[in-house]
């Protein structure tokens, strides 16, 4: 089984396609017991908000 979906550059392409839903549910399913990387999607989060393409106020709403 491949764990290549769970690379940083897959979880950067998600979290630029879904912007705020994947932020929210990828902590959620971390949060649920589902071994996903959710630290790395919150710092994904943070990075795109300081690079201006997502709101700080709302990757922090919704991590």
């Amino acid at each position: 089984m491949s764990l290549e979906f769970l690379s940083l550059e897959a979880i950067q392409e998600i979290a630029k396609q879904y912007g705020y839903l994947a932020v929210f549910f990828g902590i959620a399913l971390e949060s649920l017991g589902i071994p996903i990387p959710g630290e790395t999607i919150t710092l994904v989060g943070g990075f795109l908000a300081g690079s201006g393409e997502l709101d700080y106020w709302l990757v922090l709403a919704t991590a």
